[in-house]
């Protein structure tokens, strides 16, 4: 088949696809599909239940939390993001890294912490999304590492 004809094609599928839905819209209704005498929950034209038409798929996750759930900045978590960075860039440094790559590896695995608890914690561990607050904390905290090397080195 050419190429020129797949667009047109793939066209064709969905309109034959979507034929019985448009059908039914612009010709009389279905009597299988009538809704009971009484019935006071369903559209007219289409026989279908207002409370299926009215309910909406649920909201999209955000990847960040919202900030009122966040917390305060001076919290053990925060801490721990912070020692933990901290001690991550003094170590690639004393590895022998210079600072820009010791940076970050610490800040990288700060991100990749977070991105862990926005897609994968289970949801029995607490809130589920990232907190831009201890992302602040392991960027100072891997800041703060770096610094401490450059101060003991001199």
């Amino acid at each position: 088949m050419p190429a020129g004809r797949l667009p047109s094609l793939a066209l064709a599928m969905l309109l034959a696809a979507a034929a019985p839905d448009l059908a039914g819209a612009a010709g009389p209704p279905d009597p299988a599909a009538a809704p009971a005498p009484g019935d006071s929950t369903a559209f007219p034209a289409t026989g279908r239940s207002a409370v299926a038409a009215t309910t909406s798929p649920p909201p999209p996750r955000l990847l960040l939390l919202p900030r009122a759930q966040e917390g305060p900045w001076l919290r053990s978590d925060r801490a721990l993001h912070f020692g933990v960075s901290l001690s991550m860039s003094a170590s690639w440094r004393v590895a022998g890294c210079d600072r820009g790559t010791a940076f970050g590896l610490s800040l990288g695995a700060g991100v990749v912490k977070e991105i862990y608890d926005a897609t994968l914690r289970p949801a029995g561990a607490g809130l589920r999304g990232a907190s831009r607050r201890d992302l602040v904390a392991d960027l100072l905290g891997a800041a703060a590492g770096i610094l401490v090397l450059d101060a003991i080195d001199r």
